[in-house]
């Protein structure tokens, strides 16, 4: 039962709806932290110097972080107790657990720590509660696509696609700096190889990027202009678009991989269900035969068939392993009753003549007795 509810659609739609509002109450309290940080600081140290009779002083963002908390406790109860095996082999549910583990020392900490609330480590894990939006990948599977596609890219590809452009960046930077590092307002942009890197950096971003080259143009370098289109040619549009094509083809075999798990586990589902199908209609074929022992066979198959009338419906699984449903056995027993059928018309006729012909016989010794 727990399972199921853990798998209703409702439960899910619930629990995403609970999130999203925990995202927008947690935006909420930053940006009022932010307007009166000195009052609401205050109400945090009131509230958690006295951890038995903080209930009555907390402010209301406290009581909603409370209700939060026993609520995604509650979640996670509901999905271990369901199946505990899957639920750990889900990497989101881990996610889910570790963030739910984050939250509760958080809580914890700001209850029976005051001085904590101090630290500047304080800060950073009040900041982190805003990591609970990625809860979210756990109820949205096209979300769960794009992200496992972007895990595969930073596996897979993006040290090759970084290697490359970092040669590409040495190359242009070792250029640069014997090119444009002597000038005079050049010289802090191209002077080392480091500070070079740094400008080359700032061109593969494409943005910034104008007030370097004037600098260069200025020092009368005339040739820098090529030097920067063929740059940021090879730099952004190159390698950013290769970055982004590789995101896209990692998308794409991300969802052919999510569709063919999602038919997989449809076809499991079929196939659970037409077991569960075939072994009702078994039960329901052998209580109706043990009703009806020792009664006649005729009456027994008659009564059967009687008891089985209405109940099959047009989406009931039936058993197709016995020869009657198979298809081939089907129409050759259809061609053998048509064989027989034009057998039998031909024992008729041949019948008929051998009655025509004995009728004559008889006639005729009727009509030669008569004449004598």
């Amino acid at each position: 039962m727990m399972r199921l509810y853990k798998k209703s659609v409702y439960f899910q739609n619930t629990m995403l709806a609970i999130v999203v509002v925990n995202v927008i109450i947690i935006s909420v309290e930053a940006q009022m932290s932010s307007q009166r940080p000195g009052q609401m600081l205050a109400e945090a140290t009131q509230s958690s110097t006295n951890p038995i009779h903080a209930t009555g002083t907390k402010s209301a963002f406290q009581y909603c972080e409370l209700t939060f908390l026993a609520i995604y406790c509650a979640e996670f109860g509901v999905k271990v107790a369901s199946n505990y095996r899957d639920f750990w082999r889900n990497k989101y549910n881990r996610m889910d657990t570790l963030i739910l583990v984050l939250c509760l020392v958080l809580q914890a900490a700001s209850t029976y720590v005051p001085a904590f609330e101090q630290s500047d480590a304080w800060r950073v894990l009040l900041g982190l509660k805003s990591i609970r939006v990625f809860r979210t990948l756990t109820f949205m599977r096209s979300l769960q696509v794009v992200v496992e596609a972007l895990i595969n890219t930073l596996r897979n590809n993006v040290l090759d696609i970084a290697i490359l452009l970092l040669l590409i960046m040495f190359i242009f930077g070792v250029l640069g700096h014997y090119l444009f590092g002597s000038g005079a307002k050049s010289q802090s942009d191209w002077g080392e190889l480091g500070n070079a890197i740094r400008t080359l950096f700032i061109f593969v971003c494409a943005d910034g990027w104008i007030p370097y080259q004037d600098r260069m143009t200025a020092d009368g370098f005339g040739g820098s202009q090529a030097y920067t289109a063929v740059f940021i040619f090879l730099g952004n549009f190159i390698i950013a678009n290769l970055f982004i094509g590789v995101i896209c083809q990692n998308i794409d075999d991300a969802t052919r991989a999510d569709l063919e798990e999602q038919q997989a586990k449809k076809k499991e589902a079929r196939l659970i269900k037409r077991e569960l199908f075939l072994r009702r209609q078994q039960s329901d074929i052998t209580n109706l035969l043990a009703q009806q022992m020792g009664k006649g066979t005729e009456t027994k198959f008659q009564e059967l068939v009687k008891e089985m009338v209405g109940t099959l419906r047009h989406e009931d699984v039936v058993n197709v392993a016995h020869i009657h449903c198979n298809s081939t056995w089907l129409e050759t027993y259809s061609i053998t009753l048509t064989h027989r059928e034009n057998t039998l018309y031909r024992l008729q006729q041949l019948q008929f003549g051998i009655a025509n012909c004995l009728a004559e016989y008889v006639d005729q010794r009727l009509t030669s007795r008569v004449k004598k």
